[in-house]
């Protein structure tokens, strides 16, 4: 699933943006050729689903009803989320390129229902195999079974999302510094700024360099810490920090959604958010919440393309960016003022 996975990529830089002529030479034939390799993999359960046997999910194990440790079962959740969303992806990719007759594309979309979605399941934690076996060791530093929540598109479905809270609970904070950085990402996405603030703490701690273990934290070179380092920990901070201030996975471009209460005032330039919008956003605390004092737009498409739909806290506009100008939006009222 490591090549379907690195396909997704692809499609994200649609999301935010790409050309047609990214999308016809770069995109389309690797995710044509992925999911007609997700299409052969794929094969018919009992009950006349799709799923994927053997699977795995990434180092991680489960018992069986005797008791024994093994680590491969069916349909790993990680694998249907992947599917599923190259699936989505190809499809919606097919539809902008006049490709929808494509047999891929056909069979993809024909093959989409029949892929079980995440489900709560034991505890009410998220499935991480669609059998649902018993942990073997909780508190695992893998959160494969949540990417649907991120990077994946978070579903807005409020019991998904509390299932994928509770699950975070059960992996507990403290990690390795790529684990952490996931959860930070993760809190960031259910826009709970209090878990970020807890999670922050164990990012940015120092680690020892003489301390040989799986402890998070920054070396005193800023490296991720897990012997030797991991970089991965520190790009995703980065990712977890811009997922933090803006999101947009859901097709509307939500600003601050997940501050902590530590970053008292700051401001952004250029984070770009879907369809392809450079945001700039600066913020401060007033009566002890964080409030946005400031915010401009600027479409990164071609004039006349553009219209958003800009959310912050419980408020919500249509902001029209077509003029192809920086557009300065009033943070009170989100209406848009001069560029």
């Amino acid at each position: 699933m490591g090549g379907v996975w690195l396909s997704w990529l692809l499609a994200e830089r649609l999301r935010f943006g790409a050309d047609e002529r990214f999308a016809r030479e770069r995109a389309w034939p690797v995710l044509r050729e992925a999911a007609a390799f997700c299409l052969d993999w794929l094969v018919t359960m009992p009950d006349g689903t799709l799923g994927t046997s053997p699977s795995t999910s990434p180092e991680n194990h489960h018992l069986t009803p005797d008791g024994t440790r093994v680590a491969v079962s069916r349909s790993a959740t990680m694998d249907l989320t992947l599917i599923s969303g190259l699936f989505t992806r190809l499809s919606g990719l097919a539809e902008r390129l006049h490709r929808s007759d494509d047999p891929v594309v056909v069979a993809a979309r024909a093959a989409l229902p029949l892929i079980p979605g995440p489900s709560a399941g034991r505890d009410g934690l998220v499935r991480e195999w669609l059998d649902d076996p018993p942990q073997a060791e909780r508190g695992h530093r893998h959160l494969s079974h949540l990417l649907f929540a991120y990077p994946g598109d978070t579903p807005r479905d409020a019991h998904l999302r509390a299932a994928a809270a509770r699950s975070l609970d059960d992996r507990q904070d403290d990690s390795t510094g790529w684990s952490l950085a996931w959860k930070l990402a993760l809190w960031a996405r259910l826009r709970e700024p209090a878990r970020v603030s807890r999670l922050l703490r164990l990012v940015l701690r120092p680690a020892p360099v003489e301390e040989a273990s799986e402890r998070g934290g920054l070396y005193p070179n800023l490296f991720a810490a897990h012997p030797p380092f991991q970089i991965d920990g520190n790009l995703g901070y980065v990712a977890a920090v811009a997922e933090m201030l803006v999101q947009s996975h859901d097709g509307t471009i939500t600003v601050l959604p997940a501050v902590p209460a530590e970053w008292r005032s700051g401001q952004v330039r250029g984070l770009v958010a879907r369809p392809g919008v450079s945001v700039d956003v600066a913020w401060d605390t007033v009566a002890g919440r964080i409030t946005m004092t400031r915010l401009a737009l600027t479409a990164r498409r071609p004039a006349g393309r553009t219209r958003v739909v800009v959310r912050s806290g419980e408020r919500e506009a249509l902001i029209d960016l077509s003029a192809g100008r920086r557009v300065v939006v009033d943070p009170a009222t989100l209406t848009a003022g001069a560029p």
